[in-house]
């Protein structure tokens, strides 16, 4: 296992494949409240947990993580057929599409713009069909 700046993380990182769903969502919460952006890849795959309640968890994490390489798996998960899901999936593109314009100095340049064109493209066509 790798270095972590936070000695639970390693932890709550392996506690999001506990067999009890409440301990799989509690730790993915608490991995965004922790704040640090290394436990981004561990949460994506939580997104398809079985557990809607987990995969809200995961989605409200990735907002507070506000991480770009999440953009992917969370327009995936906006498939999901549970509301909170959704609207935490809105959620966490929002406030990465924000991350994302609001960076002085983007490090992928051309890259990032796409991928924060993309987000913004995204949340505005459900915007529409919200709106029908």
């Amino acid at each position: 296992m790798g270095q972590y700046h936070y000695p639970g993380l390693q932890l709550l990182i392996n506690l999001l494949q506990d067999a009890e769903w409440l301990v799989r969502s509690d730790a993915a919460d608490d991995l965004g409240e922790l704040g640090d952006v290394q436990a981004v890849p561990f949460l994506l795959p939580v997104l398809k947990d079985e557990d809607w309640m987990v995969r809200r968890s995961a989605a409200r994490s990735l907002a507070l993580l506000k991480q770009e390489e999440a953009v992917e798996a969370l327009l995936e998960a906006l498939h999901d057929e549970d509301e909170e899901v959704f609207e935490n999936v809105i959620k966490a593109l929002q406030k990465i599409a924000e991350e994302a314009k609001g960076a002085s100095q983007p490090s992928t340049g051309e890259d990032l713009e796409s991928k924060e064109k993309l987000v913004w493209s995204a949340l505005e066509a459900i915007k529409r069909i919200k709106l029908r």
